[in-house]
């Protein structure tokens, strides 16, 4: 499997040192029973009304970074953490560690090697489940989640992983490092590197009315663009809409409607919330895009947008906010019930998300990373061609 170089991963760190530490949010990830679940650090909350309350629902003793259940068996619940991946059958009652962790062959990427970021349970009888893991590349359980096999993507450091909704065979890769896009049509027996534009994309979704249909967002130096692609991914269109120092976080179709398209914003090389909108909408399937004037004055990570009701739950850096009008007004989530463990764990030396940058980090370190951005980038291609197999 391939794997970038050490230079590169030294690059993303230096951007989560120059802006910050990473924040204990994590992000939203529904149910098909309804329930809606918040990832912050060790714990997993429920709620079970659209995020208006929540209550703790798990604590896993390592951060978190994706909640997947079983579309069909809800209380089946796999969870993607910096310490592999866990599994539940009973509904969080009890947890089990999948087979499959192991040691790095490089002591430099240390405990992270075993993180997993993405989990996608299909939904075809197949009984495929994907993961992909930022250090560790992706991989394919066929038994529940107990055992796993790597698929020996071409990626460098995949943190998200999508599977078109009507063929559980064709799956696609968002590479955290240096943009690529990789898909396979035949469950991740060979795999081919999409033809992409040269940025950084940092979320990708596909529109499951048309499958064919992706949307892109990404990263371009200190602004934020949106991409589309017809022809799953082979091609890519730009729109003329740009996020000046803000970056699509999370890209969701609204269910009841795949014209309206939602991405939340986070702030980037800025820690001036004014800059921009903390959501901007496509009316048009994601052809152009508009500023919410209404959204909070935040910076983004997530977004939730109900497939039953006119809610939407927008997840900030260090907040929450809540919608029941589709967006007009927002009321925002008290977060006393998580709780603070203040804890000494293997997340303070967790391998960074190469799009993860909270607020704190203005003035002169937000430029000096900055300036960072653009020499690393002008040797891009450079990098992209330093990689070892291991």
């Amino acid at each position: 499997m391939y794997r970038s170089s050490r230079l590169a991963l030294l690059y993303s760190m230096a951007i989560a040192w120059s802006t910050g530490a990473i924040a204990d949010l994590t992000g939203l990830f529904p149910s098909s029973d309804g329930r809606l679940f918040l990832a912050a650090d060790h714990h997993i909350y429920v709620s079970e009304n659209e995020g208006a309350s929540w209550s703790h629902f798990a604590d896993l003793g390592t951060v978190v970074y994706s909640v997947a259940t079983h579309p069909e068996i809800p209380q089946k619940i796999l969870v993607g953490t910096y310490d592999w991946i866990w599994l539940s059958n009973d509904n969080g009652n009890s947890w089990m560690q999948a087979n499959g962790i192991a040691q790095s062959s490089d002591p430099e990427f240390g405990d992270a090697y075993n993180r997993a970021d993405d989990i996608v349970i299909t939904n075809d009888g197949s009984g495929r489940i994907y993961m992909t893991g930022a250090v560790r590349g992706a991989h394919l359980s066929v038994d529940g989640g107990i055992t796993w096999k790597s698929l020996n993507d071409p990626t460098a450091h995949p943190e998200q992983i999508l599977v078109s909704p009507d063929d559980s065979l064709t799956v696609y890769l968002r590479d955290a490092s240096w943009g690529y896009i990789a898909r396979t049509s035949n469950g991740g027996e060979s795999w081919s590197l999409v033809s992409f534009p040269k940025i950084s994309p940092t979320f990708m979704v596909i529109d499951v009315t048309d499958p064919s249909y992706l949307l892109l967002g990404a990263r371009d130096f200190s602004s934020g663009v949106f991409l589309h692609s017809t022809n799953q991914g082979e091609n890519w269109s730009t729109t003329s809409d740009e996020l000046y120092h803000r970056i699509p976080a999370k890209i969701e179709f609204d269910p009841t409607n795949p014209l309206n398209v939602y991405a939340a914003a986070r702030l980037y090389l800025s820690n001036n919330v004014e800059n921009g909108s903390s959501i901007y909408v496509s009316n048009d399937g994601g052809l152009s895009w508009q500023p919410l004037s209404s959204a909070p004055k935040t910076s983004a990570r997530d977004i939730f947008v109900s497939p039953t009701s006119k809610t939407m739950v927008l997840l900030g850096m260090d907040s929450m906010w809540r919608s029941s009008d589709k967006g007009e007004t927002w009321t925002e989530i008290s977060l006393g019930f998580i709780i603070d463990d203040q804890s000494d764990d293997s997340s303070d030396d967790q391998l960074p998300d190469s799009n993860e940058v909270t607020n704190s980090g203005g003035g002169l370190l937000s430029w000096l990373n900055y300036l960072l951005v653009l020499l690393l980038a002008k040797r891009k291609f450079h990098f992209r061609t330093e990689v070892s197999r291991y």
